[in-house]
């Protein structure tokens, strides 16, 4: 890094590249630099920094920092993909602004129907305002159109079937992402005590 001290290009792509292996705190110091030397001098790169930063600091437990830079982006970029779907996952996940959550994800789905990572954000959504058939029907599609559904996706539809009462199919989902990554914590229990937690 001593070669490029001044040029935010680099900075940004050496946080990008650490978030992607998860360095998420050497990445949170990259994108800050990158945003301190570009000083909103290029807005695309302002705005692809602060997306990114959002991502990491989230991913720090920085939940409420992560939300605000969601905010910054939306306000210069009202269509941002990235961010309507990550900011709607992520309120999901913490139960937050649920129909703010719902609002962003419904727009990628209406505009992007068969894209399987918006379909599962937003059966996700409806599934933390408890509209668990229509989670069903969202998270079918986004079922059927990714071609290696994750470990994630298989236990949403576990957790959903559960709650529409279907406890065969539930636990076979959850059994069918145990081996997968991205689970939840409490995927173990699940199986063990065939019954939902959060």
């Amino acid at each position: 890094t001593d070669n490029f001290p001044e040029n935010t290009v680099f900075w940004f792509y050496l946080g990008a590249a650490q978030s992607a292996i998860k360095e998420n705190e050497g990445a949170k110091n990259s994108l800050k630099k990158s945003l301190e030397l570009n000083n909103t001098t290029n807005p695309q790169l302002t705005l692809m920094a602060n997306s990114q930063l959002g991502d990491v600091l989230f991913s720090l437990g920085e939940k409420d920092k992560a939300f605000e830079m969601y905010e910054e982006v939306l306000a210069l970029d009202a269509n941002n993909e990235h961010i309507l779907n990550n900011y709607a996952y992520f309120l999901s996940l913490e139960k937050k602004d649920l129909k703010k959550a719902f609002n962003m994800s419904q727009k990628l789905v209406n505009k992007y129907p068969d894209n399987p990572t918006y379909l599962d954000t937003h059966a996700w959504v409806l599934f933390q305002l408890e509209r668990f058939e229509e989670a069903r029907s969202f998270m079918e599609k986004a079922l059927e159109k990714e071609d290696e559904p994750s470990g994630v996706m298989f236990e949403h539809y576990g957790d959903i079937m559960f709650k529409i009462g279907e406890k065969k199919i539930a636990l076979d989902y959850w059994k069918r992402a145990k081996s997968m990554e991205d689970t939840s914590e409490f995927l173990t229990l699940k199986i063990k005590n065939k019954t939902y937690y959060e």
